[in-house]
């Protein structure tokens, strides 16, 4: 495989043994090799993939030439040709672009494994993921991507997970970690590991070592993000250059609306600075409507800081 080209597999558990052909405008044998051409179109269980011309050579490979394409529900792959090792059971796709869903994606290496029903997709160094889906623009260094099925059908995507230096963009927001889960049925995200949130319009910043974001099915699609450490000895970041706050906390809650920030609550040995005001506590809470931080719980502590 030329690092020229951008290719793209797929791994077939059982090789050829899962292919049908459905259709061809002719078909010859000869010297062990079967050349289908006109209108091929060839299934591997609820996938079909389609190519002008297909020539396999039994026993080791098969490959379709002119413009090959792959669909199923969820799934659509565009490539300028595509190569089956028999023995392997790869398939692998050159020059190709990939929908999941409604996710717009390019790599250098993609990789499908019809028995679990997941979807891979890989950068060679120096090269990265990209994925793009409505407001959201994702890079990363690979993607998996989890399918409802049974081994003989890929139905819906339920999980997309992005790995190694994941940067995405959403609205005036930015998302960064080690690791990044997206729930497309319930527009839930998790960022796992090293985990940023940064609010260009709040110029704000939230450093955890996990958060939950879950987006509302409002108009300005709203969404409340969830921030936690995994230790004692370190806790949550929150700092804001417009507000003027720098907090410290175990557990963070914040509601954004229209992408601004509604309320904020910190929870468990929290130290919370709000302009010359710092205030300690169990439980401090920040509402956007009074400016002010307030404790749900007894004898906070109040500094007046000069």
């Amino acid at each position: 495989m030329s690092l020229g080209q951008q290719a793209h597999a797929i791994k077939l558990q059982k090789g050829l043994d899962d292919i049908k052909i459905v259709s061809a405008n002719k078909l010859n044998y000869k010297n062990n090799k079967t050349l289908l051409t006109g209108d091929v179109i060839i299934k591997v269980k609820d996938i079909y993939i389609s190519s002008p011309s297909v020539e396999i050579e039994e026993k080791k490979k098969a490959e379709f030439t002119g413009s090959v394409n792959i669909n199923s529900k969820d799934l659509n792959v565009v490539a300028d040709r595509m190569e089956i090792d028999i023995k392997t059971g790869y398939i692998t796709l050159f020059n190709a672009k990939s929908k999941i869903k409604d996710y717009k994606v390019d790599s250098d290496i993609q990789i499908l494994h019809l028995e679990n029903g997941t979807f891979r997709a890989e950068a060679l160094e120096g090269s990265h993921v990209t994925t793009s889906h409505e407001d959201i623009n994702v890079s990363s260094e690979r993607l998996d991507a989890l399918f409802e099925g049974d081994g003989e059908n890929i139905n819906d995507l339920i999980q997309i997970k992005f790995a190694g230096n994941v940067i995405a963009e959403k609205k005036e927001s930015q998302i960064i970690g080690n690791k990044l889960l997206i729930y497309p049925p319930v527009k839930q995200y998790r960022v796992i590991g090293n985990a940023m949130f940064i609010n260009k319009k709040e110029k704000l910043l939230v450093e955890a070592d996990y958060m939950n974001l879950e987006e509302s099915d409002s108009e300005n699609k709203d969404y409340t993000l969830l921030a936690t450490s995994n230790s004692e000895s370190k806790k949550v970041k929150v700092l804001s250059e417009k507000r003027k706050l720098l907090a410290n906390s175990r557990l963070v809650r914040m509601w954004l609306i229209n992408n601004e920030v509604d309320k904020i609550v910190f929870t468990g040995a929290s130290d919370v600075r709000l302009n010359d005001r710092k205030l300690e506590g169990e439980e401090i809470v920040l509402n956007n409507e009074t400016k002010e931080l307030i404790s749900n719980l007894d004898r906070p502590r109040a500094i007046l800081l000069k």
